[in-house]
């Protein structure tokens, strides 16, 4: 089993790509935090809700290209580490996402496809949480692979929900709508747990 003071230094980008995708995703809840405060802060001044939104839009589009990017420089693996072919799924489906979300704004798409945003980005965040629980492997860290590998059964199924209230929500409303719940439920916790992990392996990569 190869050190962590070994295998850090044989990572190439890896310790910034998952620096980057650490940040990504704490701008990312911040934006959702504003978003749900912005109506509160703005009531009354439509100017000023405005510009809120505006910023907060910004925001999640850098948040956006900072995971994507800190997910392609992972790519810089060694080649003899397993899971490169994780990220390169994780990397494109995550170009899906984007380039159904960018259509979306030009034009109005079919109920199943816009419903593949969310599939294909919780796709994509399970195909990188495979290469996560190599790196951690790789790394040597026991309770980092426990984490990883209990995430990455949470992203599975939160990935056979949306699936599944994507079918069911068309046929059954009310069905879909509590598979909704249960899904937000569940991508709270993997998003709280998801955050956790990714600090862990920054602050391993960076002690090494």
């Amino acid at each position: 089993m190869t050190s962590a003071h070994d295998g850090s230094h044989r990572l190439g980008r890896v310790p910034l790509g998952i620096a980057l995708a650490f940040y990504g995703l704490e701008l990312t809840a911040l934006g959702f935090l504003l978003t749900l405060v912005a109506p509160f802060v703005g009531a009354g001044n439509l100017d000023l809700a405005m510009r809120l939104i505006f910023w907060v839009s910004i925001l999640l589009l850098v948040a956006s290209v900072m995971s994507f990017v800190g997910k392609a420089l992972c790519l810089t693996m060694p080649a003899d580490m397993p899971g490169k072919s994780a990220v390169y799924a994780a990397v494109g489906l995550n170009l899906l996402a984007i380039a159904i979300q960018a259509a979306e704004r030009f034009t109005v798409l079919p109920a199943p496809l816009t419903q593949g945003i969310s599939l294909a980005a919780i796709a994509s965040f399970v195909c990188f949480l495979v290469f996560l629980r190599h790196l951690a492997r790789r790394l040597d860290d026991a309770t980092l692979v426990r984490n990883a590998s209990d995430l990455l059964r949470m992203g599975i199924v939160l990935v056979a929900l949306v699936a599944l209230m994507a079918v069911v929500g068309t046929m059954i409303p009310v069905a879909g709508l509590a598979l909704g719940v249960l899904a937000l439920v569940i991508g709270i916790m993997v998003v709280l747990r998801y955050s956790r992990l990714l600090l862990g392996l920054k602050r391993t990569l960076a002690t090494a």
